[in-house]
């Protein structure tokens, strides 16, 4: 069925559906001009639709143009850069006193390791900090996603590619909760490549929120979303039919947590031995976070590329000539006038004009 606009003489509002007889009810729809998507009230001819409300409908381009998600990101990418920098500074200064101390071969004074105790106490600090003041956009292994999704990174003994590509075919079923009624089902047959082995896993723990994947070493490596990682660690279960995994019930495994990128606490100074491997993992740590700078920074310059790109770019001349079409528009009745400013102030809040309107003179 196609609709037929209503003429100049009937106007049909748009908040109450009535009007005169042969209008739309409620639950029949007119084409609405939406930009990028329509071109306006269907039947409509001439450059009066065009002209009349190009102003509120550019209006509502330029409103459409904020993306939440893309703030989040911007915020999750200024967050991660705001907690590296102390990071990096920290760990610069304790890598220098380290070589220092290790240069000089000469046992360290009472004073000296206090200085190095505070240092090696302000990176644990700080680093213990990272999912609060990173806002999650860093996971353990100083790895930035962008939007932020904190990601706890484990893996199971007994499930690794070596011993999935080898034996007998094979059902293994998984469970994170041994007492639910869900329970995944993965076939493992001999000549699976690995990205076939992690494809079956990802379809089958999809419910779950686990997704497989091939570490850096070649291992089998899951992931889980950080609220979810209590569950699975404490109850994820397997059996199989007898040739990786025992048949039968269910039974727990251990799901070892990937380990931090850095462990302050592990770092030590009582001896030449020690503070260099702490000096080790001191130089790794840096090398991780400046990295990780880099990641943040070109995200953030791609965003702001982004961002430029939707900016309206007409000048104020534009602006005072769509201000006085918008002004022509909200004089006028019918369909068309009231589609199209619903259409440019669908996201406009009586805080935003408020705001607007407590401006100076000068800045208004």
């Amino acid at each position: 069925m196609q609709l037929v606009p209503p003429s100049p003489a009937t106007p049909l509002s748009p908040l109450s559906g009535g009007g005169p007889s042969g209008v739309a009810t409620p639950a029949t729809r007119l084409p609405v001009a939406i930009p990028g998507i329509g071109s306006g009230i269907e039947g409509q001819t001439g450059t009066s639709a065009t002209s009349t409300y190009a102003g509120s409908l550019h209006l509502r381009g330029a409103a459409h143009s904020w993306d939440p998600q893309r703030n989040v990101a911007v915020a999750g990418g200024q967050q991660a850069l705001a907690f590296l920098a102390p990071l990096a500074s920290q760990l610069q200064d304790l890598k220098a006193d380290l070589s220092a101390r290790l240069a000089a071969g000469s046992a360290p004074g009472a004073q000296q390791d206090r200085a190095l105790q505070d240092q090696l106490q302000r990176v644990a600090t700080t680093w213990r900090s990272r999912p609060i003041l990173s806002g999650s956009s860093l996971d353990g292994q100083l790895r930035y996603t962008s939007p932020p999704q904190p990601l706890q990174r484990f893996s199971v003994r007994g499930l690794n590619l070596a011993t999935l590509q080898a034996g007998d075919k094979e059902t293994l079923s998984l469970s994170v909760n041994a007492s639910g009624p869900q329970v995944a089902s993965v076939g493992i047959e001999p000549g699976l490549s690995a990205a076939e082995i992690v494809q079956r896993f990802n379809l089958a723990l999809a419910p779950a929120q686990i997704r497989a994947s091939v570490g850096d070493s070649g291992a089998l490596v899951f992931s889980v979303p950080d609220s979810a990682w209590p569950a699975v660690r404490d109850s994820l279960s397997i059996k199989g039919g007898g040739v990786r995994f025992p048949a039968g019930q269910l039974v727990r495994v251990r799901a070892d947590a990937e380990p931090e990128a850095m462990q302050p606490e592990s770092w030590g100074i009582d001896d030449a031995a020690s503070m260099r491997r702490s000096l080790l993992g001191v130089t790794r740590a840096l090398a991780l976070t400046q990295n990780a700078q880099t990641a943040a920074s070109l995200d953030l310059a791609a965003a702001s590329s982004r961002l430029e790109a939707a900016r309206p770019t007409e000048d104020a001349a534009w602006a005072a000539s769509a201000a006085a079409q918008f002004r022509v528009a909200a004089g006028q009745t019918g369909y068309g006038a009231a589609s199209s400013m619903a259409a440019a102030l669908s996201r406009l809040g009586r805080g935003q004009v408020q705001a607007l309107l407590t401006l100076p003179p000068d800045l208004a």
